[in-house]
């Protein structure tokens, strides 16, 4: 009983000193998010470790794109902000490049992702963050 008091008490706290202002609808929190896509793409350059590091291009419904560098397949994830544009939920295409140090194509692949609209401190307050991710497996995603 006495752990479940502190806990709510502490939920308590931290929800009271959570940044707020006023807005024409109310209070708000001050929470933030990032809109983002993030992409496994261990799968696709484990294959190429021998040739590290590699060039990986993601791209989002051909719109926002990004270079990473990619040193290791360990864990190889990458997150891609989409932040400069609006997408309503639904399904949208990711594609994405492996290349070597030289710039030869290794792998290449497009496929779906899911994203959603997330508004941490309510839809009238903002920021709405749009948000998804997927793992491309290798086989030609």
């Amino acid at each position: 009983m006495k752990k479940a008091f502190v806990i709510a008490a502490t939920s308590a706290l931290a929800l009271a000193l959570t940044p707020a202002c006023d807005t024409s609808e109310g209070v708000c929190t001050l929470m933030d998010c990032s809109s983002t896509v993030s992409a496994d793409v261990t799968a696709l350059v484990e294959a190429h470790d021998a040739e590290m590091p590699l060039s990986v291009e993601l791209c989002f419904d051909g719109d926002a794109c990004e270079t990473f560098t990619v040193d290791s397949a360990d864990g190889a994830v990458l997150e891609l902000d989409i932040a400069d544009e609006t997408y309503e939920d639904g399904t949208y295409d990711l594609s994405v490049s492996v290349k070597n140090g030289s710039g030869t194509e290794l792998e290449a692949a497009v496929q779906s992702v899911d994203v959603n609209n997330h508004a941490p401190n309510g839809e009238d307050c903002g920021p709405i963050c749009t948000q998804g991710n997927t793992t491309f497996d290798g086989s030609g995603s």
